[in-house]
């Protein structure tokens, strides 16, 4: 069925925020996902209920996957299948935002970056409380010495980065990551939960490696090891109101 011509000029978009969290050792968390959107997202339109119980139980994935690639081939999907890195197997934690994403979609007439730097700046306390929120829920973990408020209070003194790349699907996609340094007396502990996703703990330098190798693998062009790497080298930028850098790839 054709789609409806209003359609036709509505940008393929979508929004997520994430944070990188970076302790006091110089240590990185990332999340190491168990399944490739595809799958997840099925399960997830289903029974939600259920993902959990598919992220833990690795032969009845694989059962799942082998009779959604029957119907439907999906390229990340054989990489899970044959037991390679998939796309965005490793990933800092990060949420989507449907606001931000509803309202590029139906202002095509506004030049994106317009769109999103304007969101970000009259809700950019509420990204980080979103991010913060993702990490926690993602990660499992909890950190000692910490609250929000603190946060909020220096927002100004934020790093973050906004990024822009094309997908092979075609979709455009934006990633605003905040990034925040633990000080010595913040630990992070394990909290008495099942978190979603099994979270690796690297140096820096290790971390950008695997995400450099991870998005060759995948035939996509590299940035969050890029990301690291600016950490590596004391990068100062801030993040502010009105001021964001950007980091534009193209797939």
């Amino acid at each position: 069925m054709p789609k409806h011509p209003s359609l036709l000029k509505r940008r393929k978009t979508t929004f997520s925020v994430g944070l990188i969290v970076i302790d006091s050792k110089k240590k990185v968390y990332l999340i190491e996902r168990h399944l490739p959107y595809k799958v997840e997202d099925y399960i997830f339109k289903n029974n939600k209920n259920k993902l959990q119980l598919y992220r833990q139980n690795l032969s009845k994935s694989i059962l799942l996957a082998n009779k959604l690639q029957m119907y439907n081939y999906d390229v990340d999907i054989d990489r899970f299948l044959s037991s390679t890195i998939f796309e965005d197997k490793y990933d800092f934690p990060r949420g989507q935002c449907q606001e931000l994403t509803r309202t590029v979609f139906n202002n095509h007439e506004i030049p994106l970056t317009q769109i999103i730097e304007k969101y970000i700046s009259t809700n950019l306390d509420t990204l980080l409380q979103r991010a913060w929120k993702e990490w926690f829920e993602e990660t499992g973990l909890y950190i000692t010495n910490w609250r929000f408020s603190s946060y909020f209070r220096y927002l100004k003194n934020v790093k973050a980065f906004l990024i822009n790349f094309t997908g092979g699907d075609g979709f455009e996609y934006t990633q605003l990551f905040f990034v925040t340094f633990l000080y010595p007396n913040q630990n992070i502990r394990k909290r008495n939960v099942v978190p979603e996703y099994k979270v690796q703990v690297l140096d820096l330098r290790e971390a950008s490696k695997i995400f450099y190798v991870q998005d060759k693998l995948v035939s996509k062009s590299s940035f969050k090891n890029n990301v690291l790497d600016l950490m590596l080298n004391n990068y100062t930028e801030k993040c502010s109101y009105i001021r964001l850098l950007h980091r534009k790839k193209v797939l």
